[in-house]
C-alpha cells in the first residue's frame, strides 16, 4: 500500500518558504523590471530631450550672437560704405574685423567680398581664380537683401572644409549694394558641441533647415540633402516630438525640437536596442537568480532568522536616510544581528558617506570654477556658501570660509555699488520671494555685472533659501557701447552722423501722429563754404565744421538732437517746439556763429531753413519741406533764417 510521507516541520518551512519567496521575488520582479523598463526609456527620452535643448540653447546662442554682430559692422560706415578691398579705407575695417574675431573663439572667419571680385580677410590669401560674388555666401545674401542670410553651408575655398556662413549685403549711402558682409563658423566645431556629452554610443544629433535639409550633421556627406524618412514625419507637426523609424534594419528612437525663430529643426536620434537591451540582460540574470534565492530563504524561515536579518535591515535603511538627510545617526549597533549582515549594514554606511562626500566634492569643484560669483542665503538671512570668484569679484578674504549674515555682507560690498540703495531694496523683496529676477548692476570702479537670483527649495518644495549668480560683463558691455559709438557717430565733427538721426527722426513722426508732439527741424549749411576750401584748404574747412558743431551744441537745449547730414549741412531736432519758437533759437545761432571769427578763417555765416512735424508727414514730406526752407533763406542772400510750417513764413535778415 502506497503511503503519503508527510514532510517534517523544517521540510515544510523549507519548501512553502521556498515558494513564498518565489512568488513573493517574482512579484517584486515583475514591479522592479517594469519600473525599470519605464524608467529607462524615460531617461532616453529625457537624455535625448536634454540633448536637444542643450544643443538649441548653444546654437541660439551662438548663431544669434553672429546674427547681432553681422548686423552691428553693417551699421558701421568705415566697413558699410567700402566698395573694395584695396580701398584705402580697408585697413580700418580689417581692424575692426580683426578685434571682432580676437573676442569670439566661436569665429572661424570675418570677412567681407565686394563686386570687383576681391576679398577682404585677415590673415588669409583667396586661391588663383577666386572671385566674392560666385561664392555661395555671396549669392545668398544678394538673394536675402536686406535681411541676413544665415545657416548657409557651404565649402570653403582652399581647404573643401564645411563651414556655416551668416551674411548680410552692405550699402552705401544711396542704397547702392557694394558688397557683402559674413561670418563663418566651422562646421568641424559644432559638430563637436553636439557630440559632448552623448549618454549613448548609437546617439546622433543633427540640424534641419526650413526646407527640410540637413545644414549640421556628423557625416558631412549628407550636408545639404534631405532625409525624407525624417522630414516626412516632422513636416506636419508642431512643437517638439517623438517617433520611430528605421534605418538600414534598426529601428531608433528620433526626438525632434523645433529653434524659433530662424526655423531650423533639431533631431536627436538612438537605436531602440541600445535602451531596451539592458533591461533584457538584466531581466534574464534576475530570473535565474530568483530561482536560487528563492531556495535559499526557504531555509531561513524563523523567527531567529527574522530578528537577526530583517531588523538591522530595516535599521540600516534608516540609517541611510540619516546620512541622505544629514541628521545625526541613532544609538543602533549591530551587535545583535549576523556578522555578515552586521558587516555589510556598516560597509553601506561607509560607502553612502563617501559617495554622499564624493558628490559633494565635486558639486564643490564645479562651483569653483564657475567664471561666476555664486553665493547662497538661507531664509534666517546667514550666508551659506560663497565661491572663490564671488569673494575675488567683491575684493572680499578668499579665506577664511565666509561666515556671515546678509546685513553684514551688505555692509562689506555697499560701498562698491553706484546705487546700493535700490539693489539692497529689490534684494530684501526677493529674500521671501518664489520669483526668478535678473537685471544689471554698475559699480563704482566702472565694472557692470550681470545677476541673477532665484529660489532654492527643499524636498518639500518648501522655500530653503536663495541663490544670487553674478557675472562681470564689463568687456561685452564696452565692447557693445563702443560699437554703437561708431554706428552712430560723424568721425569728424563727433556729433551724431544721418543714420542715426534717420532713426530719431522716424520717432519723432511717431510721436506727432500719436500724442500730437509739437517737435520742430532745422537744417543748416555754411554759407560759401566751397571758398573756405578753395582759399584755407580742407583741413581749415574740417576745422570749420568741428567748431561749428561745438557752437551749434552749446547753444541748443539738452533734449534737442543735433547732427551732421552731410557736407556742410547740419539738422537739428527740437522736441516740444513749435516753428515760430524754432525760428528763435535758430537766430541765436545765426548770431552766435557770425558774431565770432573762426580760427585761420574768419567771419563765417550760415543760412537756416525751420519746419515742424505735421500729423500727416512722412520722412520724405517734411525733409522736402525743411530743405526747401533753407534753399530760400541761400535764394534770398544768405545768412538768414526762413521759417515754413508756422502760420505765416518769418525771415531774419542780418
Amino acid at each position: 500500500m502506497f503511503v503519503i510521507k508527510r514532510p517534517s516541520i523544517k521540510e515544510e518551512i523549507f519548501f512553502w518558504g521556498a515558494i513564498f519567496s518565489f512568488i513573493t521575488l517574482v512579484v517584486f520582479g515583475l514591479l522592479y523590471f517594469s519600473s525599470l523598463a519605464a524608467t529607462n526609456v524615460d531617461k532616453a527620452k529625457k537624455s535625448l530631450q536634454e540633448t536637444n535643448t542643450r544643443v538649441g540653447i548653444v546654437t541660439d546662442s551662438l548663431f544669434k550672437e553672429m546674427r547681432f554682430t553681422v548686423d552691428t559692422l553693417t551699421a558701421i560706415p568705415q566697413v558699410a560704405h567700402i566698395t573694395s578691398a584695396n580701398s584705402p579705407q580697408a585697413a580700418r575695417a580689417l581692424l575692426i574685423y580683426e578685434k571682432i574675431t580676437q573676442a569670439n573663439e566661436d569665429i572661424g572667419y570675418l570677412y567681407s567680398g565686394y563686386e570687383d571680385g576681391s576679398l577682404l580677410i585677415n590673415d588669409y590669401t583667396p586661391p588663383e581664380g577666386f572671385y566674392a560674388p560666385a561664392r555661395p555666401w555671396y549669392i545668398a545674401a544678394i538673394a536675402k537683401k536686406p535681411e541676413q542670410s544665415f545657416g548657409l553651408p557651404y565649402r570653403e575655398a582652399k581647404t573643401n572644409e564645411w563651414l556655416i556662413s551668416q551674411s548680410k549685403a552692405l550699402t552705401d549711402t544711396t542704397g547702392r549694394i557694394t558688397g557683402v558682409v559674413s561670418i563663418d563658423v566651422s562646421l568641424a566645431r559644432i559638430n563637436n558641441l553636439l557630440a559632448e556629452n552623448k549618454e549613448y554610443s548609437s546617439q546622433r544629433t543633427f540640424l534641419l533647415d526650413r526646407e527640410g535639409k540637413l545644414i549640421i550633421h556628423p557625416d558631412e556627406e549628407l550636408i545639404g540633402h534631405e532625409l525624407p524618412h525624417i522630414t516626412n514625419q516632422i513636416k506636419d507637426r508642431r512643437g517638439e516630438g517623438e517617433f520611430l523609424y528605421t534605418e538600414n534594419g534598426d529601428t531608433r528612437w528620433a526626438f525632434f525640437t523645433p529653434l524659433e525663430p530662424v526655423g531650423w529643426t533639431v533631431v536627436t536620434t538612438v537605436k531602440r536596442s541600445e535602451v531596451i537591451a539592458p533591461i533584457l540582460i538584466t531581466t534574464f540574470y534576475y530570473t535565474l537568480g530568483v530561482a536560487l534565492v528563492a531556495l535559499i530563504l526557504g531555509g531561513l524561515q524563523s523567527r531567529y532568522l527574522g530578528k537577526r536579518l530583517a531588523e538591522p535591515l530595516t535599521r540600516l535603511g534608516k540609517r541611510i536616510a540619516e546620512i541622505v538627510e544629514g541628521r545625526p545617526k541613532t544609538g543602533f549597533e549591530y551587535n545583535q544581528s549576523n556578522h555578515e549582515i552586521a558587516t555589510i549594514a556598516n560597509h553601506i554606511e561607509e560607502l553612502t558617506e563617501r559617495a554622499l562626500q564624493r558628490k559633494a566634492n565635486e558639486l564643490q569643484t564645479i562651483l569653483e570654477s564657475s567664471r561666476d560669483g555664486i553665493l547662497v542665503t538661507d531664509n534666517h538671512g546667514r550666508v551659506t556658501y560663497a565661491n572663490s570668484h564671488y569673494k575675488e569679484m567683491w575684493h572680499l578674504p578668499l579665506e577664511p570660509p565666509l561666515k556671515a549674515d546678509v546685513h553684514h555682507l551688505a555692509t562689506m560690498i555697499a560701498g562698491q555699488i553706484a546705487e546700493p540703495e535700490s539693489f539692497f531694496a529689490r534684494a530684501k523683496a526677493l529674500n521671501s520671494s518664489l520669483n526668478e529676477d535678473t537685471d544689471k548692476l554698475n559699480l563704482n570702479d566702472g565694472r557692470v555685472f550681470e545677476w541673477f537670483s532665484c529660489p532654492v527649495m527643499d524636498e518639500a518644495n518648501m522655500l530653503e533659501g536663495r541663490l544670487w549668480n553674478f557675472r562681470d560683463i564689463t568687456t561685452r558691455k564696452r565692447a557693445e557701447e563702443s560699437l554703437f559709438r561708431m554706428a552712430t557717430t560723424d568721425h569728424l565733427t563727433e556729433l551724431y552722423n544721418r543714420q542715426y538721426f534717420e532713426a530719431e527722426l522716424a520717432q519723432a513722426l511717431s510721436r506727432t501722429q500719436r500724442y500730437s508732439s509739437k517737435i520742430s527741424l532745422v537744417m543748416f549749411d555754411v554759407d560759401h563754404f566751397k571758398a573756405v576750401n578753395d582759399t584755407y584748404g580742407h583741413d581749415a574747412g574740417d576745422r570749420v565744421l568741428y567748431e561749428l558743431g561745438r557752437r551749434a551744441t552749446a547753444t541748443l537745449r539738452g533734449p534737442d538732437t543735433l547732427a551732421r547730414w552731410g557736407g556742410e549741412e547740419f539738422v537739428v531736432i527740437m522736441p516740444e517746439t513749435i516753428a515760430t519758437e524754432a525760428g528763435q533759437m535758430a537766430e541765436r545761432l545765426r548770431l552766435k556763429t557770425a558774431g565770432k571769427p573762426f580760427p585761420g578763417v574768419g567771419s563765417i555765416t550760415i543760412s537756416l531753413g525751420v519746419t515742424s512735424i505735421h500729423p500727416s508727414d512722412n520722412s520724405n514730406t517734411v525733409l522736402k519741406r525743411l530743405d526747401n526752407a533753407l534753399y530760400e533763406a541761400k535764394r534770398s542772400g544768405r545768412n538768414r533764417v526762413e521759417v515754413v510750417g508756422a502760420h505765416a513764413p518769418s525771415i531774419s535778415e542780418p
